[in-house]
């Protein structure tokens, strides 16, 4: 919009330029002229040329601020391509995340599923413990109540068998008596 606005305000100064550049002449029949017209005349020829080399000045300074925008312009899309550059990059480094997520997710809920068989695997196995704990526990003591019987059962066959051995050893000493 500004470089419009600015190539038809240069236009409209050429114009200008070319319109006072050109030699005017009069065709009259009288060729007396005051000197007070001939100087009107040259004072506005030079307000003309000092309006001339102004307007040249503004339109060198705005040749200037033309190669500057377009410098700033070339600039700016020369970072503008980077930007995009950089951008394109982190898409495909987002994507790229989003797919490692995915899977880090999918092992999450297979390492869930795992951990959730070895806690049934674990609490099968407590309870065959516990089981054979009790199991153990039950031999224990019965083997405990027979070993008691065997010991009751041994202690009053030694008294059986002292008693026996004293009987006959009185028979023996009653029968050597006699």
């Amino acid at each position: 919009m500004k470089s419009k606005n600015l190539s038809w305000r240069v236009l409209v100064l050429l114009f200008l330029l070319l319109f006072v550049s050109l030699p005017f002449g009069s065709c009259s029949g009288t060729s007396e002229q005051t000197r007070e017209q001939v100087t009107l005349s040259m004072s506005d020829f030079k307000t003309l040329r000092e309006n001339s080399r102004r307007q040249q000045e503004l339109l060198t300074q705005l040749s200037k601020e033309l190669q500057t925008a377009r410098e700033q312009l070339q600039t700016s899309r020369g970072e503008l391509t980077i930007v995009k550059a950089s951008l394109t990059k982190s898409q495909s480094q987002t994507m790229e995340l989003e797919r490692e997520l995915a899977e880090q997710k999918q092992l999450s809920q297979k390492l869930q599923a795992q951990l959730t068989e070895l806690q049934d695997l674990q609490m099968n196995a407590r309870s065959s413990l516990e089981a054979a704990n009790q199991s153990l526990k039950s031999m224990t003591d019965e083997i405990k109540a027979e070993r008691a019987q065997r010991d009751k059962t041994e202690k009053g066959l030694r008294q059986q068998k002292t008693l026996w051995q004293v009987l006959a050893i009185g028979l023996g000493i009653w029968a050597a008596a006699k």
